[in-house]
This record gives structure tokens, C-alpha cells and sequence, in this order.
């Protein structure tokens, strides 16, 4: 699953992503030979700084508070946060629907208790 992150917000927060980087570098050795050899390296780490933003209490909303007065669309800030929050609860509780199984190619094991989404047309 993509996450498409608008310009403007990427500008805003380039700064904290950049000291973030730096942060989880200078706590493990391994972090860094982990990003060395990974094709997807910003886009990995990017991820995990926003689901840093999302699951460190009261960040959310001041990363929130900072983007909004920095210009950036309401829309695209409230999106943005809320595909990370979807994507992180269907994580946790394991209720994905066949087609993101697919998708995102989830080695997931039938015998384990998947929750798999149902949707009733009539």
C-alpha cells in the first residue's frame, strides 16, 4: 500500500525527519546497515516516522497543530494520518480484506484466527 504524502507537508516536516534519522542512527549500529542496504530507504524510514508521530501521546497533535499553521491543506494532513491510523489497526487487530492480502503480499497463515473483512451488498 502506497502512502502518498503531499509536497508541502514533506517540506514542513523535512527538518524533523532529517533529526529523526539522525536520532535512530545514533541508537543502534544496526539501524544504519539495515538503511544501507535497503533499495526503499527514505520511504521505509519515512514511514516509521510517521507511525513514531502517530503512537508517541500528544505529538500527533502537535505535529498536526504545526502543520496546519504552516499552510498545509486540512484535507491532505487529516488523509495522510488517517490512511497511517487504518493501515496500523488492520495491523494489530489482522482484519484485512482478500484483496490487501493480495495486494500487499501478506504471508499471512490461513490456520491462524484472521479476521477477514465481510460486506453485505443486500
Amino acid at each position: 500500500m502506497d502512502f502518498e504524502i503531499d509536497e508541502k507537508i514533506a517540506d514542513v516536516l523535512e527538518k524533523d525527519f532529517r533529526n529523526f534519522k539522525n536520532k535512530l542512527f545514533d541508537l543502534e549500529d544496526s539501524f544504519y546497515e539495515n538503511y544501507k542496504n535497503n533499495n526503499y530507504k527514505d520511504d521505509t524510514l519515512y514511514n516509521y516516522f510517521i507511525y513514531a508521530i502517530i503512537n508517541e501521546k500528544g505529538i500527533l497533535q502537535k505535529v498536526y497543530k504545526k502543520l496546519i499553521n504552516a499552510g498545509c491543506d486540512k484535507k491532505k494532513v487529516n488523509d495522510m494520518f488517517y490512511c497511517h491510523l487504518k493501515f496500523q489497526h488492520k495491523a494489530n487487530t489482522m482484519q484485512w480484506s482478500f484483496n490487501e492480502l493480495c495486494e500487499l503480499d501478506l504471508d499471512i497463515p490461513i490456520e491462524t484466527d484472521v479476521k477477514f473483512s465481510n460486506y453485505k451488498f443486500f
